[in-house]
């Protein structure tokens, strides 16, 4: 005897085979955006990486670099003993936004040394110029690596008028030499760089950008008025108002110094 299927068995065949077929449709479709935006992503190659340094600031303003192994490490402005006017250090560093030695000075020298107890004790003003030129007739500035670099200058600038403390502001710093890419470049940065370097200083990004969009050219008339006229590379380090050769020694080994000569001394520097 040949059973036949019922009228109601093929109606559920037939609505298998259409759930089927959707979900084949969907398959397809999903794999295809992925693969677009896999495209699109590589295609940006001007949007930021994520940070190698995760620089943070805690509501005490002290200072604190994340490393890989996620150890925290505090750049901190607490007193480290007898810290008054005549024992603190002067620092200034003249460094360029796009910049491969600038960024390597602040990177390998000026962030270990705010996370030393020397941060106490060093009176720290850094000034984002060095080597460009400024005309003041046509109001305009040439940079050493590009329209991108005075772009990059005026942010980074703009957060040290704006927060003030180096406990504030070295960390965006550098955020941004570490995630930038260094060299000339004439096309202005993604907005987002130094956006998510603002988040990660725990800096107002608002203030940077009325900054960058109203106070430009002051920033750099200022950092101009404030770049030594003999210096002839940067990063330009002055120590107690004397250049010295930033290849001849550490930064915490030159205040150090500086401390010894003042008939001051700090228990860091006899850290062996």
């Amino acid at each position: 005897m040949i059973t036949r299927r019922s009228s109601s068995h093929r109606s559920l065949m037939t609505s298998a085979a259409v759930v089927a077929m959707i979900l084949l449709l969907l398959a397809i479709v999903v794999t295809a955006t992925t693969q677009n935006d896999e495209v699109t992503t590589a295609a940006h190659h001007h949007k930021p990486a994520s940070p190698r340094r995760s620089l943070m600031i805690d509501p005490a303003h002290k200072m604190q670099h994340k490393n890989d192994d996620d150890d925290i490490l505090e750049f901190d402005d607490d007193d480290n003993g007898d810290n008054d006017a005549d024992t603190k250090v002067s620092v200034q560093i003249y460094i360029e936004a796009l910049c491969i030695d600038s960024k390597n000075y602040m990177l390998d020298e000026v962030v270990p040394t705010m996370e030393s107890p020397l941060a106490a004790v060093m009176d720290l003003q850094i000034v984002v110029f060095g080597n460009s030129k400024l005309d003041t007739a046509a109001r305009t500035v040439t940079c050493q690596h590009g329209a991108a670099e005075c772009d990059a200058d005026v942010y980074q600038q703009c957060a040290i008028n704006n927060f003030i403390y180096p406990s504030r502001y070295v960390p965006f710093l550098a955020c941004l030499f570490d995630t930038l890419p260094m060299g000339h470049a004439e096309t202005p940065y993604d907005t987002s760089y130094f956006v998510q370097c603002a988040v990660h200083a725990a800096l107002d990004f608002r203030a940077l950008a009325a900054c960058h969009a109203k106070d430009a050219w002051a920033m750099q008339v200022q950092a101009a008025a404030l770049t030594p006229a003999d210096h002839d590379h940067v990063p330009w380090v002055v120590i107690e108002g004397v250049y010295v050769d930033e290849d001849d020694a550490h930064l915490s080994e030159f205040i150090c110094q500086a401390l010894a000569r003042k008939g001051a001394s700090h228990a860091y520097c006899s850290t062996p």
